[in-house]
């Protein structure tokens, strides 16, 4: 069995599992790496169980013990390592190809990434989220690292025909006051591949505690935070240069953009013309005179 099996056999059976084994899973999704490293009794603590309660929660998945059930992490934690060292080898290796086989390979990944994210369910999916936009007070963004650039993207759209967008960018280490006032009538969209960041999941425990909604677009169904997601939607990140694409996550900012817009055409066509003469005012292109 590997990981992703495992935990989708634990989001399909979480419903039914007493209370302090709903928490051990919770906490096992939420933060795999430390499964791969921790002792039973480690993991308790952390998990802040007694470890019978971790003899109960291996058991109720049918492993013979703590060894064989942490041995799946341990297996993932090593692919996750190699992963990356082979995409960096397979690259160095790929030096003495021509160069157009390298470019066919990165632009094919993309293509195919975009292409396994708009499926008939996520579709579907895409227009619920709009829909969620629709009703939010205000949309907070959250991107981290390389997915800075997809939330910026979101942001940087929306901006352009309404008023009720908050980037969460940290800035001088602002981030719990950017969240501050989140509540029930907003929405929390938040982008994250892994590695994951601890700052995304504290983002996504605080927003679900203040009980807003949480919109997710991530590499997995069962990433750490998709236990929490109110939406989601996959966006595949293959790539076989250093760092995993994030070209599905920007074009999924676009088409959310787009349908966001759509829920009120006639007013966000109006915020757009009155921000297109706002830009002209200032003179911020160059323009044919």
């Amino acid at each position: 069995m590997k990981k992703n099996d495992l935990e989708e056999q634990i989001k399909a059976e979480f419903a039914s599992l007493p209370k302090i084994l709903q928490k051990i899973a919770k906490y096992i999704i939420d933060s795999p790496q430390n499964v791969a490293i921790e002792s039973m009794r480690g993991l308790a603590k952390l998990a802040d169980v007694q470890p019978a309660s971790m003899v109960r929660f291996i058991k109720r998945f049918k492993f013979e013990n703590y060894e064989n059930f942490k041995n799946i992490y341990v297996q993932w934690v090593l692919s996750q390592e190699s992963a990356y060292t082979n995409s960096v080898n397979q690259l160095i290796h790929q030096e003495n190809m021509a160069n157009q086989n390298i470019i066919d390979e990165l632009f094919n990944h993309d293509i195919q990434n975009i292409k396994s994210t708009y499926t008939p369910e996520q579709s579907k999916e895409l227009h619920l989220i709009s829909d969620e936009l629709n009703r939010a007070k205000k949309i907070y963004i959250l991107g981290l690292r390389s997915l800075f650039s997809a939330a910026h993207y979101f942001n940087y759209i929306c901006r352009l025909f309404t008023q009720n967008t908050v980037l969460v960018t940290g800035i001088s280490s602002a981030f719990a006051d950017e969240l501050r006032f989140i509540d029930q009538n907003d929405v929390l969209l938040i982008y994250s591949y892994y590695p994951y960041t601890k700052d995304s999941v504290l983002a996504s425990n605080f927003a679900k505690e203040r009980k807003a909604k949480i919109i997710l677009i991530t590499d997995s169904q069962v990433s750490p935070l998709a236990f929490q997601a109110d939406n989601l939607i996959v966006a595949p990140n293959n790539s076989s240069f250093l760092l995993p694409s994030v070209v599905s996550a920007i074009s999924t900012s676009q088409v959310i953009a787009a349908l966001y817009f759509l829920k009120n055409k006639e007013r966000s066509r109006a915020s757009l013309q009155a921000s297109q003469e706002q830009l002209r005012n200032f003179n911020v292109y160059v323009l044919d005179e």
